[in-house]
């Protein structure tokens, strides 16, 4: 008898995978782990999904943002500003106020920011915190002031500032990019980052919390992981209310 000549089945790494344009396309099945433009196909299919005005999270983070905190067009600007730059002295800060709308003296920013006949300052608040800087003249004991925002103030800035122009995220994600751009991994943190940090806005809205006063704002955020975060928002007594 003549042996039945069989075709030798392909190794896993060798079975040939289609590039799909839909991720729905794409079962578990299929999926090749080692076939790295398959991968980077899929990466860039959730990208453009979620990148969609369907998914606009900046603008859902802006709202949030003006629900929980009761900040007049001025302050949000301020806070939006130190967002985009990092730490900002206030003749810095004051010129590129000036830039943007000449009503916004040099006085009106240091009202704001810290002033002592001011007892809702933003630095009182806990939205900025103050640094000393270089040493000005001969003066003794008096340097300059930087403001930097906090971890609120970042969350406050997001009415008037897409999360992705904080100067804090920018340096992440270029740092992280010379690491691991080959996936999407920077833009994948960066989604990651603004939506939990949507849902944490959101529990605070469910709950009718106003965080303008609020000063341990961080430890709220840090303390309530992601398990947490996600039972108390499944198991909201709002979304629960019988109509």
């Amino acid at each position: 008898m003549r042996n039945k000549k069989t075709t030798p089945k392909k190794r896993k790494s060798e079975i040939s995978i289609p590039i799909t344009e839909r991720l729905e396309d794409i079962s578990e099945s299929q999926v090749n782990y080692t076939d790295d433009g398959l991968l980077i196909r899929v990466s860039n299919t959730i990208l453009e999904r979620y990148s969609s005005p369907k998914y606009d999270i900046d603008k859902i983070l802006a709202g949030f943002s003006e629900s929980l905190f009761e900040l007049d067009k001025l302050e949000s600007k301020i806070l939006g500003m130190i967002s985009e730059y990092g730490a900002l002295n206030q003749k810095t800060l004051s010129s590129k106020m000036f830039k943007i709308n000449a009503e916004y003296s040099r006085d009106k920013i240091r009202y704001k920011l810290n002033h002592p006949k001011n007892s809702k300052t933003l630095l009182k608040l806990g939205f900025i915190i103050q640094e000393s800087g270089n040493k000005i003249g001969n003066i003794k004991n008096k340097s300059e002031k930087f403001y930097r925002l906090t971890f609120k103030g970042l969350m406050a800035s997001l009415s008037s500032k897409n999360f992705e122009n904080n100067y804090l995220v920018k340096n992440f994600k270029n740092f992280i990019t010379k690491w691991a751009d080959q996936y999407n991994v920077p833009e994948f943190s960066i989604i990651f980052m603004k939506y939990h940090l949507s849902l944490f806005m959101l529990k605070n809205i469910l709950d009718s919390s106003v965080l303008t006063g609020l000063k341990n704002i961080e430890y709220n955020f840090f303390t309530m992981n992601e398990g947490i975060l996600y039972w108390d928002l499944l198991s909201h007594k709002r979304l629960w209310t019988r109509n």
